[in-house]
């Protein structure tokens, strides 16, 4: 990660101390998914999906850097954000495992550009076009020009916080 000029690592929070806190924030769950060079579907657990633009619709993620997810996504120049429901919670934790073929056993579909998208444990799916990115320190923030989005049958969103996996309900 960049520092700022004259900072040293004592300015900042122990990586424990950063994450305990960075925990409460609760988090939209997705999985992102795209194809590979050979047209195979892949997909990765992500939590951090912000729409930026409405004007034209823009929508960012933060991938590892280090994770080979980046380069496929980069590669394939598209992805779709499939917003995973509160019964999918399974769904979440099998695309969060590496080294696991995570298409083997879930339901899947071709989306409208030819994207694999989620739609059976989905309440919304986002197809976008790689825009731009960003350096984010030790990960990149992926712009995508939103090119289709979708809402299915109304099902409360799962969501992430405290490492534990929740069903969001209305006050």
């Amino acid at each position: 990660m960049t520092q700022p000029a004259g900072a040293d690592d004592a300015h900042f929070p122990t990586l424990a101390d950063f994450r305990a806190a960075v925990s409460r924030l609760p988090q939209g769950v997705a999985v992102l998914t795209t194809v590979d060079d050979d047209g195979l579907p892949q997909g990765v657990t992500v939590g951090s999906v912000i729409p930026l633009s409405k004007r034209p619709p823009l929508l960012a993620v933060s991938l590892d850097r280090r994770a080979g997810m980046l380069a496929v996504v980069l590669t394939a120049g598209r992805f779709a954000i499939n917003v995973l429901h509160s019964e999918a919670s399974g769904i979440a934790a099998l695309f969060a495992t590496p080294g696991v073929n995570r298409f083997a056993s879930t339901a899947w579909t071709s989306g409208g550009g030819g994207l694999p998208v989620l739609r059976e444990h989905s309440s919304a799916v986002i197809e976008c076009a790689v825009s731009e990115t960003v350096d984010g320190g030790d990960h990149v923030i992926v712009i995508g020009a939103v090119e289709d989005s979708s809402t299915l049958p109304a099902q409360e969103p799962l969501v992430y916080k405290g490492r534990r996996y929740f069903g969001l309900h209305p006050l």
